[in-house]
């Protein structure tokens, strides 16, 4: 069941047995920064799992992170360049979830022509600005923003 509360943000429930089992919050507009969550929610993830692509002109990182006691996951579509940072904005909530990366895959990967060749495995959460350590074996990108190529 999807309720939606204006143009750029709806709730998803998702129901088992006839109960409310999760709950998924999407704003366009971002909720807050991945730090004042990382505050609200008594420290850092236990998971994550991350990308890098390249999209027009930026190479975007966007990354999924878990709290496995809170039963928490957050998404975060455009992720700083050098790896999860405390003022990236968070887009989605799932509330009392699995470490289920649908949203990932379904709303934001297959879009972009993308597939889960492009995720990193579920992970450890090692720390903030640790691209090179989540995604080892990838060509990363070098800052955040390249310039638009001229076509002739």
């Amino acid at each position: 069941m999807e309720m939606e509360y204006g143009d750029d943000t709806y709730a998803s429930l998702s129901f088992e047995k006839g109960r409310v089992k999760s709950i998924y919050l999407f704003t366009w507009a971002a909720f807050d920064t991945f730090g004042q969550f990382i505050r609200f929610l008594g420290g850092q993830p236990d998971e994550i799992r991350i990308t890098v692509y390249a999209s027009q002109h930026c190479d975007d990182v966007p990354y999924l992170v878990y709290y496995a006691s809170r039963k928490v996951a957050l998404f975060v579509r455009l992720g700083s360049w050098n790896g999860p940072n405390p003022s990236d904005w968070v887009d989605e909530i799932t509330l009392n979830t699995e470490f289920d990366d649908e949203t990932l895959r379904e709303r934001y990967l297959q879009p972009l022509g993308l597939n889960n060749d492009h995720l990193s495995d579920r992970q450890p959460w090692l720390g903030f600005e640790q691209l090179r350590e989540y995604l080892p074996e990838r060509n990363l990108p070098t800052g955040p923003c390249r310039p638009p190529v001229a076509v002739s």
